[in-house]
């Protein structure tokens, strides 16, 4: 599970594992569905063991924003708790980064393609997007968030061996594209 902090108070907030398996949290699910003019989809639920669950979660919640805010909104009346613009703001600032990350998933697992060539410039564009998220976000917790994420990838990704240079070196492509990003 995500444990940065401005991203886990999101996903506990809005507690969207309830609207799975509780019987009328489905049925109002459903209504509010129609309501917006939105077809009724299982969202996924974050796993603790996969990143990607986390992006998962936050890009089929943002798909049904509307849905899942007027929902909370309406459970948590009394206490004065609610969802709003500024909590999707920053679950789209956290999707963004998350979705490099998926991309980058997707090209590393590559099975019958020779990819490392790529793998250079995936690593760069992950960099680059933590850091002109985090120079482009006034927010302290989603610079924190940004700083962790960096400091972690920069554990496994800052040495390369040379022959990923010399592959990344010959291939016109990553040229290209990686100098938009240094």
């Amino acid at each position: 599970m995500i444990n940065h902090r401005p991203a886990r108070w999101f996903l506990e907030r809005t507690n969207v594992g309830v609207y799975r398996v509780a019987r009328s949290a489905k049925r109002l699910f459903k209504q509010k569905c129609e309501e917006y003019g939105l077809r009724k989809k299982v969202i996924a639920l974050n796993t603790p063991t996969r990143w990607n669950s986390t992006y998962k979660l936050l890009h089929d919640a943002i798909a049904y924003r509307d849905v899942l805010t007027d929902m909370y909104n309406e459970s948590r009346a009394t206490d004065g708790q609610f969802i709003t613009n500024n909590h999707w703001s920053l679950a789209k600032i956290v999707l963004d980064v998350f979705e490099t990350f998926d991309n980058a998933t997707h090209i590393f697992s590559y099975v019958y393609e020779p990819n490392i060539h790529m793998v250079i410039l995936e690593c760069i564009k992950i960099i680059y997007t933590i850091k002109q998220t985090s120079l482009a976000n006034p927010s302290a917790a989603v610079k924190r968030l940004l700083d962790n994420m960096k400091v972690k990838w920069c554990v496994y990704f800052t040495e390369f061996p040379h022959i990923y240079a010399i592959a990344a070196i010959l291939d016109p492509g990553v040229i290209l594209e990686g100098l938009t990003y240094l």
